[in-house]
Parts: structure tokens; sequence; C-alpha cells
């Protein structure tokens, strides 16, 4: 429907190829039972009208009966403007949102209350705008429409009313820059029909709007419409053969300016409701669509336009909005074989904008109400990002914590204002975060740390020299600056009480830092009884990198690389404890490759876990510490070029695989990848997803999830604003 609100949020409109053929006139199929238009329950919003016929205002909620009668306004003048009214869980919910303020900008949450506006309930969490919100039939789903300022542009989500966790099906079913709106779902719940208006498939974006449909999950979308006219509101029938449209037949575009700004930028003639048979595409138009200007004559109801059509539950009858005069606006019905169209309910003090019919009928479980966010997840996501701002593309590199759906997002911000977070990792607990970041190098001062203990010395690092050359080849060259400005901090997880962990001159005295070097420090990760820190320790002199390990007590430091290499040339990176704590994963890269060892938590009993060809590097353990899963490449570029890939060097976007390998048995199997790139997996802290981080078809980073025993990847969200880098789940 194109009003004040949809204009400013869901006007886009597409234009395409001719309209089909007229539509046979079979009888619909009823899926329930006939019940008669007067004994369902309507509930609608609606606008004042003033006494020059404009309109405006805080919109309310009210309910009627099927026969118009029993009027009743259930929300109250309270500074909200109320919207999106619909029926859920069997008629005993209202579904809606609302926000603070006539003018749209903000928070415009989701919220459910009784038929009577009592017991409110807030749904959503986010505080940007939701809209046109709609419950699966069974209960368990909420599909909805959202304008995020991580999309350029509306997109359809659904969220898990158990877990309270959000999708972006848009970008599951591959929709980039898509403008999608206006979803409905099928009786059935297996199917979401929606408005559609360019990007899904990668074409440019234009001015018009199509109906397309999709599985529930977001998968296998195609079009139903592809013609010449503006298709929007779609609702399919009960029986599933038929869906109800409102489309704009007029000449040129629907609307006096763009971006529409009121109702008023958008035309009321020409707008018809359409029955359109998804199987054959033949149609049937149910009204004429005409400028109904007279208030002394107002047009019969299928005279004039029509918008929201809503199918009785039974299929026979479409209801929908239309204006029949400047004065007789409203609510209208109509018989599904277009006879016997009639108003409904018009009020001469209101605007009708928006509606919704009920018969009551039982789809959903009892307790499903009950159910809502009984089991949302108490896991959390830690990621760093470059968001890229709204001026000029300025960007700035940010640690964020959000929910485990990566749907809401705080910035975390260190009490030190110098520190941009690079990689980050929570403690088990979640108490305290341990990140690198880049400072300042005064290489006048070395400042070897911590102190040999009494009577000992110190004990220069050394490599033997015939393997220099070994030592140059290790492909393991840094990004452009001094390695050795990144160092790692710790700080509470609301930001406070940072402390530097590390400087350039932190060593094992054992295998000390030669002079003239500064090693950098980075990726740590903190054992889970959090006495260790274990991180990457790298020369920027002979491009070694080493595993040291941080007594976070003591401040004692072990380079547990060389308890196995001795004084040969190596580049270990990477290591995670495993979650008993007795074991570290890492990967080491020689010549020709980058494989995955284990070693004790005291640098013994190193064991390799890979012997192939390929680059596999990122190695992160399963909850349970039975698996281990890592990013494979097996193409022929190199992509070992720094000490840890990232997208923005320019890695090849295919041959990258996401490979779990079952610790005892050295069983391995592909769970993703091979046409995407993979970076950084991790396990979900159930145990039941690989998340890594890949890029889609944005052209953008973002974090990827799959099944942990494969399947089709998808984003968590599809974000443009933020590039998402490095990320932690807990």
């Amino acid at each position: 429907m194109r009003r004040d609100l949809v204009a400013t949020l869901f006007a886009a409109l597409i234009v395409a190829t001719a309209a089909g053929a007229a539509l046979a006139a079979a009888p619909l199929s009823a899926v329930r039972q006939p019940t008669a238009v007067a004994d369902l329950k309507v509930v609608f919003a609606a606008l004042d009208r003033r006494t020059d016929h404009s309109v405006g205002g805080l919109q309310q909620i009210y309910t009627a009966n099927g026969d118009g009668t029993g009027v009743t306004r259930i929300t109250s003048d309270d500074g909200y403007f109320y919207d999106w009214p619909v029926w859920a869980f069997n008629g005993t919910k209202i579904v809606y949102t609302a926000r603070k303020g006539e003018r749209p900008g903000g928070e415009e949450a989701i919220w459910m209350m009784d038929p009577d506006g009592s017991h409110r309930v807030k749904l959503s969490a986010n505080l940007w705008r939701n809209a046109q919100p709609k419950v699966s039939p069974d209960g368990r789903w909420l599909v909805f429409a959202s304008v995020w300022e991580e999309t350029p542009e509306l997109a359809i989500y659904r969220m898990d009313l158990t877990t309270l966790q959000v999708e972006n099906l848009t970008a599951r079913g591959g929709g980039t820059y898509s403008f999608e709106s206006d979803p409905n779902i099928a009786a059935d719940g297996a199917s979401i029909v929606f408005a559609y208006s360019g990007g899904r498939l990668g074409e440019a974006k234009t001015s018009g709007t199509q109906i397309w449909t999709m599985k529930f999950d977001g998968t296998d979308a195609r079009a139903l419409t592809a013609d010449t006219h503006y298709n929007t509101d779609p609702m399919v029938s009960p029986d599933g053969r038929l869906v109800a449209i409102s489309s704009y037949r007029g000449a040129g575009v629907p609307r006096h300016a763009w971006p529409p700004q009121s109702a008023g930028d958008i035309f009321l003639q020409d707008w018809r409701l359409v029955l359109r048979d998804t199987t054959t595409g033949a149609e049937r138009e149910l009204t004429r669509g005409e400028r109904c200007a007279d208030a002394a004559f107002p047009c019969a109801a299928d005279r004039g336009p029509a918008w929201v059509p809503k199918w009785s539950p039974d299929g026979k009858h479409v209801g929908y909005l239309t204006v029949r005069s400047p004065v007789d606006s409203g609510i209208a019905v109509v018989g599904a074989d277009g006879s016997g169209a009639r108003p409904l309910i018009e009020l001469a003090s209101k605007s009708i904008t928006w509606w919704d019919w009920t018969d009551g009928a039982v789809t959903a479980p009892r307790d499903a109400v009950d159910r809502i966010g009984s089991a949302a997840p108490p896991a959390r996501l830690l990621f760093s990002a470059a968001v890229y701002g709204a001026d000029e593309g300025s960007s700035s590199s940010s640690l964020y914590a959000s929910t485990a759906d990566r749907w809401i997002a705080a910035p975390v911000t260190p009490a030190r204002g110098d520190l941009a977070p690079i990689k980050a990792r929570w403690t088990r607990d979640r108490s305290h975060i341990v990140f690198t970041a880049r400072v300042p190098v005064d290489r006048s001062a070395p400042a070897p740390a911590p102190p040999p203990p009494p009577g000992e010395d110190r004990r220069v690092h050394f490599t033997f020299a015939e393997l220099d050359s070994i030592a140059g080849s290790l492909e393991t060259a840094r990004a452009a600056g001094d390695v050795a400005q990144e160092q790692i901090f710790m700080m509470a997880a609301d930001g406070s009480d940072v402390r530097q962990l590390t400087t350039p001159w932190t060593e094992d005295y054992l295998d000390a830092i030669p002079p003239g070097d500064a090693r950098g420090n980075t990726d740590p990760d903190v054992s889970p009884d959090g006495r260790y820190l274990i991180f990457t320790n790298v020369s920027s002199l002979t491009q070694e990198s080493f595993i040291l390990r941080m007594d976070l007590g003591t401040g004692e430091v072990i380079n547990l690389t060389n308890m196995t290499s001795g004084a040969v040339p190596v580049a270990d990176a990477e290591a995670r404890f495993s979650p008993d704590g007795r074991t570290i994963a890492l990967r080491s890269s020689f010549v020709g490759g980058s494989q995955i060892y284990l070693m004790n938590v005291d640098g013994t009993d190193l064991r390799a876990i890979t012997d192939d060809v390929h680059a596999n590097v990122g190695p992160a353990w399963s909850p349970d510490g039975r698996w281990l899963v890592y990013a494979s490449y097996r193409g022929g570029a190199s992509v070992l070029g720094s000490e840890e890939p990232t997208p923005a060097q320019g890695l090849p976007l295919k041959d990258w695989y996401a490979v779990a390998v079952e610790v005892a048995s050295g069983a391995a199997r592909v769970v993703a990848g091979g046409d995407q790139l993979v970076l950084r997996p991790a396990w979900s802290p159930d145990g039941r997803q690989i998340a890594f981080i890949s890029v889609g078809p944005t052209g953008q980073p973002d974090i990827y999830v799959v099944d942990r025993d494969g399947g089709l990847p998808h984003p968590l969200q599809m974000t443009i604003r933020s590039k998402e880098a490095f990320f932690d789940w807990r």
C-alpha cells in the first residue's frame, strides 16, 4: 500500500513486461469451513481526518466486528504512533509497531498485545525501524521488513520467536542491494510472497516493483509477476492457487514526487485489485481503480482504488482498503469471483491505513505465546570491523559486541582513546577482552621483560646460519607498517580497566630477542581457567613468528615454539587453547605450505593434524574438544603473504574450504567452500554451526554460518557499512 508511512519507507516501485491473460473462473476450494465475513474479527490502524479532509496526528489501532460494528480504539494518546497491526496466535494477540512521535526516525519496535490493548510485550530490541510484521501460522516465526543502517535498502527478515534470533531472508536468498517489502506468509507456512524492486539478481536497481515468492527460509526466490505494472501488497489465497495484488495500472509512475513525503505524493487512482493464478499467470481485475473525487456521489466499492488486499480465511472473499470519495474511505469486501463488492467499515472521522482480519481458527499451539524468548541463546559475538561513514567514505576500525545473530551490536570502546582494537577475544566468562592494537614504538630504549630469575642470564635467539635462506622464504612478510607496533592489551568487557600485556621486547629469557629486533605480538587467546595467555610473537628482522605463553599471574613468558623447533627457523601462528585447556592447536608455515598442529600446553608433544600440500590456516576447537575446524586454500595462488590472510589483501575468492577434522581419528570432512572465501572459522557455542568470514554478493566481508555437517552457507547478516575482519563467538 502507498500511503504516508509506506511512501517514505516502502514506495520504490518498478516496471517490466505485459500482463497475463484473463483468469479462468474456476471456483476456489476452501481450506477451512466457510465463515461469514460478519463473524470475523477486524483490526486496523487509522489517522484522524480533519475538517479540511487532510489526515495526520498520532495514528491509533482499533478493533471491530466483521459486520462493521463494535469499533473500539485499543491504544491511547501516549505520544506513540501505532502502525501495521495484524492478528496472531489464533486471534488471541495483535502484533503491531510503535514509535515515539508522528514522524519516522529512530526506533520503531514490534510489539504484541491482547485484543483489548492490554498486556503489551515488546518483541524487537533493535533501535532502528521495523514494519509490516506477520506471525507464521504455527506461531514460531515473526516475518517483517526493516531498515537497518548496515544494509542500504529495505530487506525482509524473520525472527525465531523461541530464540529471538533474527536472520536476513533477503540476503539468504541471494539479495544484495534489494528493496523488498510487503511480506505475507502463505497459509501453509511454507512460503512468503513479497514486493521486489531490483537488486536480488545483481541487476541495476530500477524504479518499479514486482511480486516474488520464496521459500520460508529465504531460498528459491522467483518472480510471480513480470509485467508493465506496479505490483504491491501480495497475499496468497488459503489454497495457494491465487495471489491477490494491489496493482497500479495507470500511465507513467504512480507518484507526483520522489522520494514521496506524504500520502498526497502517491496517486490515488489506477490502483486495482488483481487476482493472479500462481501457476498459469492468468489474471482477473476485481476493481476499476477510478479516481473518486466527488464527496456528494461516492463511487461504488468496486470502482475506486484498492490497496492491502486480504483473503478471508475460507478463500471466498477479498477485503481491501479503498477511497470512494474524499470523505468515504475504509475497508471494502468483494467476492473472489468479483461479485458483491460493498463497503465494510468506513469512519467519517478516520482514514484507515492498514488492516487485518481473522476467524480465530487454531493453527498455532496454545502454548506458542509462552514459548516466546524461552530459548534465547546466551552466546554473544565479538567482532572488529572497519566502519564506513556517510561522509566521503570515511572509515575507522571499531570493536563491537553483539547478539549471536549479529543483529544488535554495541561498540566496545577501550578507556584508552588511542587504541583501536584489531583482533579480539573474550575470556571464557566474557568478563574481559584481550585484543591487539597498534601503538608507537621507541626503538632507542629497548626494555626486555620479564627479567630472568636471579642468577640466570638471557640467552639470545639463534638459528643455524646455513638455514638463513629458509628463514627468508617463510612466506610471512607482514602488512605495511612497523610490525612491532602491534601489541596485546586486556580490558574489562565494558572497555574499562585497560592494561598493556606485551611490549616489543616481551620475551622468554631462554630465547631472548636479539639486539636490533623488536617484536610484534598479536592474535591472543586466554586459557579456559584464565591463567595463561598465548599469542603470536613476530620478529621484525627475520620474519619468523613464534607461539609465546604468558602467565597472567606471574608475568612469566615461555616460547612454546622453541620447545620443539630449537634453532630451526619457524613461522608459527594462530594458537588456540582446547576447551579443557590441556592442548594448543596452531598452524605452522614452512616452505611450500601451512599445516595444522597440536601440542601440549607446555609446548611438548608436537604432532601434525594435517599433512598435505594445501595452505591450512585458522584452527578452531569445537565446544566439546572433539573436533577442529580450519580454513584450507586448495587453489594455485599464494595466500600466505601475511601473518594472517585478510579479505583486504585481494585474496582469491574461491578454492577455499572449511574442513572439520576429528582430533582422535584424524577423519576430516569439508563442510563449506569451493566457490567462496573461507577465513577464520569458528564453532558456535552450542556446537551446531560453524561460522567464518567470507565475501558474498555485496563484495564486502561478512560473517557466514553453515551447519556443522555441511550445507549451504549463508550470512548471519548482510552488512554494507561494516567490513568484518575478525570475530569471536562465546
